[in-house]
Order: C-alpha cells, then sequence, then structure tokens
C-alpha cells in the first residue's frame, strides 16, 4: 500500500486464499470481518476499497442469521437483537485488541482481504466482459480504467503470489456462471424465457462492474498521485472516504464523490470523474480524474452558483434549484486553478465564501456545479436537462464543524 504505512508489514503471502475462504457459521464470519476491520482501525491494515466490500460483506453474513431473521418476523425484539449483536461486535473488538498490530492479526486481515477480493475482481471481470461485447450492448472502458485495473491486478498478484493464476481462475468462473446464458448481450431486448428476470439478472451485472470499476479507478488513481485513502467515520455508522497525505497532517475528506458527470465533447457525452473534499482552510477542492480530465480539463470554465436568501416567493434554498431567475439570483464562485495534490488531471479550489454560502442556510441548499472543457462559457437554460446538482452541505457542515476538531 502507498500513501500510509501500515503499523506491521504485510507478507508475502502465498495464503490459505488459494482455495477461497471456508465459511462458518454467518454469525461467526461476521465476527471474524469485523475483527478484520477493528484491526484495521488500529493498523491501518486494509486499502478502502477492501474496508468498504468487507463491511458490506459482513453485513450480508448478519443478515443471514437466524436472530437477524427472528427479528424481521417478531419472534425477537429489537432490544434483544441488538443486545445479541451488539455481543458478536464486543467479541469482535476483544479479539482485535488481542491480536494487535503484529503477526497474530494476519490471519483476520487475510481473511478479509481474500472475501474482498474475490468481490473486487469478480466485477473487474464483468466490467470486461461488458466491454467486449458488440457495440449496441458494449459498456465501454477507456485506457484509465483499464490501466488502473491492471494496477489492481498488480496488487493481487503480489498478495497471492503463486497462487495468483488459480485464484484468477477461480473468479473467471464464478462470472461465467453469473452470465445468463440465453442471451451474449447486455440489451434489455431479450428473447429469453423469462426476459423480465433476464433484463434483471444483467442490470445487476452491470451495477456490480460499475460499483467495482469505480472504487479501483479512484484507490489507484489516488495512491497512484501520494495519496492514501482511508475510511472517515462521520457517525459509528456513517463512512466517507478522506484522502491522506504522509508529508501533511490531517486527512482531506470527500463531501462528494467519487462520482462523474456527463459533458458534452462535440457531439457526445462523456464522464468526467471528481471527488470534492474539504481543505484544511476551509475551502473546497475539486479534484478530477480520468481520461477525461486529462484530455479536456486544461483551460475549463469551473463554476459553482450557491442560492442565496431571500429565494424567489414560494421557494427555499432546495426547490430555488428549479426556478428559472435561479443563476440571477445566486452567488456565483469561480474555480480556481490549484498547483499541487492533484489526482493526475487539473484541480481547481473554491474560496471559503463559497464554503460559507453553502452553510447559510440550516435547511439546506441545492447549489449548481457548472463545468466545461470551454474558457468562460455559460450554462445551458434551466429549463433544459443535464444541469450538475452540488448537494452535499451536510457532509460539508460535518466536516467543517465536527470534523474539524479532530
Amino acid at each position: 500500500m502507498t500513501g500510509m504505512r501500515s503499523r506491521f508489514a504485510l507478507l508475502p503471502i502465498v495464503l490459505l486464499m488459494s482455495g477461497g475462504v471456508v465459511q462458518a457459521a454467518p454469525e461467526d464470519d461476521y465476527v471474524a470481518l469485523m475483527t478484520a476491520l477493528e484491526i484495521d482501525k488500529a493498523c491501518v491494515a486494509l486499502k478502502y476499497m477492501e474496508f468498504t466490500a468487507v463491511r458490506g460483506i459482513a453485513q450480508r453474513y448478519l443478515e443471514s442469521t437466524s436472530r437477524y431473521v427472528q427479528s424481521l418476523d417478531g419472534r425477537l425484539s429489537a432490544a434483544d437483537y441488538d443486545a445479541w449483536r451488539i455481543g458478536l461486535e464486543e467479541q469482535a473488538r476483544t479479539a482485535a485488541a488481542a491480536a494487535g498490530c503484529t503477526d497474530q492479526a494476519m490471519s483476520h486481515v487475510l481473511t478479509a482481504k481474500a472475501v474482498a477480493s474475490d468481490q473486487l475482481y469478480q466485477g473487474l471481470l464483468l466490467a470486461f466482459h461488458f466491454d467486449s461485447l458488440p457495440d449496441f450492448d458494449r459498456i465501454p472502458l477507456d485506457g484509465h480504467k483499464k490501466q488502473t485495473a491492471m494496477g489492481y491486478e498488480a496488487y493481487l498478484r503480489q498478495l497471492y503470489g503463486q497462487n495468483f493464476d488459480a485464484f484468477a481462475q477461480r473468479q473467471r468462473d464464478a462470472v461465467v456462471q453469473m452470465i445468463p446464458v440465453e442471451d451474449p448481450g447486455l440489451s434489455t431486448w431479450s428473447w429469453s424465457p423469462d426476459a423480465e428476470q433476464h433484463a434483471g439478472t444483467l442490470w445487476d451485472l452491470q451495477i456490480r462492474a460499475a460499483a467495482a470499476m469505480s472504487a479501483v479507478q479512484f484507490e489507484v488513481t489516488a495512491e497512484a498521485n501520494g495519496y492514501f485513502v482511508r475510511p472517515y467515520f462521520v457517525t459509528e455508522v456513517m463512512v466517507v472516504p478522506s484522502l491522506v497525505r504522509p508529508e501533511v497532517e490531517g486527512s482531506l475528506p470527500i463531501i462528494r464523490g467519487p462520482s462523474y458527470q456527463l459533458i458534452k465533447d462535440g457531439e457526445e457525452l462523456v464522464e468526467l470523474y471528481s471527488v470534492a473534499g474539504m481543505l484544511p482552510d476551509r475551502r473546497i477542492g475539486l479534484l478530477f480524474y480520468g481520461d477525461t480530465a486529462t484530455k479536456h480539463m486544461q483551460s475549463p470554465t469551473v463554476r459553482l452558483y450557491v442560492p442565496q436568501q431571500p429565494y424567489p416567493d414560494g421557494t427555499s434554498g432546495i426547490t430555488a434549484f428549479n426556478d428559472p431567475a435561479f443563476r440571477e439570483n445566486a452567488l456565483v464562485f469561480e474555480g480556481t486553478w490549484a498547483s499541487d495534490g492533484c489526482m493526475g488531471a487539473p484541480c481547481y479550489d473554491f474560496p471559503v465564501e463559497a464554503t460559507d454560502a453553502l452553510l447559510a442556510d440550516p435547511a439546506g441548499t441545492y447549489a449548481e456545479l457548472f463545468v466545461s472543457f470551454t474558457p468562460d462559457d455559460q450554462p445551458p437554460p434551466i429549463d433544459e436537462s443535464g444541469r450538475e446538482r452540488f448537494d452535499s452541505q451536510w457532509l460539508l457542515w460535518w466536516a467543517d464543524s465536527v470534523g474539524a476538531q479532530r
């Protein structure tokens, strides 16, 4: 891992991961993965994409327990279920504390990495499968996405060592079983006996592929540019990514993204990827990345329209977004090119005044983020589709107040 050093070195791994993870009772699997997450808090043991995958898998284990089912149908009260679940989590904390940041913790960490890599690598295989289909059904991957996928695969080769080929073949076999055989493509126009179910399965696989590709592209890009991606706990259960650099104190909590917006490039719409984060001096940083950003963001327009009070009659800070006079009544902030801390493409900052404007109305506001590849460009009329809403006020408030005190 780059960007932040783990408190114990990852051993050269020729894992017991080679044959997959042996599952126990779902509550035991839940405790095992929660133990790894507790170790990660203390020891920086997982990549953020692994952390996120493991949290989701642990939750699925929890939801497959008999106690969870009983809590849904009324056989177990909410209080009794919560007491039981909290007991499992206490087991995990106890096991993590006993293991510490030592070699004893490695078995827990590697179990977590195994289940995460299964999920992520299968998602990438699906993404490459969809990219290989004929034009009508194809969901293309650009060069940057393919490059970051190769970067993640290189990490897995290091992790699995001589067992990587067996691991990869196991994932390919699993993906083959997922894809419906009746139709070679992704089209919802299906000639299978159950067209609706067929289309739903393909849609689920597309979502899974996109999620894995997004997670990999973001984190591999961040690491390549000197960042380490770490969990930022907004509440006990709500987590966002944060960007950490070893030479900079603190972290850059992500208040928006990773996500993309569709931007006009001639007659085409292209995906422009970015994250927005709260900088230490309360400015908002907008970090672009990916093929589109590298090729087209050299002299762009990056502008934020923030509604201000009094709002037009009958509107609020939220509903004013759709008012025809939205921009005339808004505070306008131009993004300023930033020379440092970017993610392989130009990045832009908004001043502290933009942060204050976004936080001015406690009831909430919807701002508009306008990005164009043309300098000094103007946005399309309000009644046209394609406007990009900047609605991260709650996370911005949290990072500015509670998070700033950390």
